[in-house]
């Protein structure tokens, strides 16, 4: 397995995880660590991702759609307009349930993905045309 970047929670526990893998995969593993201002910058280049239409859940599930559903943002007032955001503490869900804000948490950090420069890295090929065949 190479892959081209990983992307790891390293808040508390995650750290001991994101040491593990940044020593199998140097140099491809980005560490996230959750401030109030990198959830903040999180939270809009999440938001950038799903308003371009360029974010899909692929496994996508009722328990995930209700995440997105009770999900809510709010800009706090002063200069540098942080944003908060995540299902409310206690929310439910229509048989009762809490629902929580995981998902939505996990599928965020993609936003770091968008911020690498991204290349193929092989050399440039070109192509001939057909030759069209002679007409009589």
């Amino acid at each position: 397995m190479r892959p081209l970047n990983i992307i790891i929670d390293a808040t508390g526990v995650g750290e001991g995880l994101w040491a593990l893998l940044d020593r199998a995969f140097p140099r491809r593993v980005i560490p996230v660590k959750f401030t109030q201002h990198s959830k903040s910058e999180l939270g809009y280049g999440f938001l950038a991702i799903i308003d371009s239409g360029r974010f899909r859940d692929c496994a996508p599930s009722r328990e995930v759609d209700l995440e997105y559903e009770h999900c809510r943002s709010e800009i706090l007032p002063g200069p540098q307009h942080t944003l908060r955001w995540g299902v409310p503490e206690g929310t439910r869900g229509p048989m009762g349930e809490l629902i929580h804000d995981d998902h939505v948490t996990a599928d965020a950090p993609t936003a770091e993905l968008d911020r690498l420069r991204w290349a193929i890295n092989s050399p440039p090929m070109i192509v001939p045309a057909r030759a069209e065949p002679s007409r009589p």
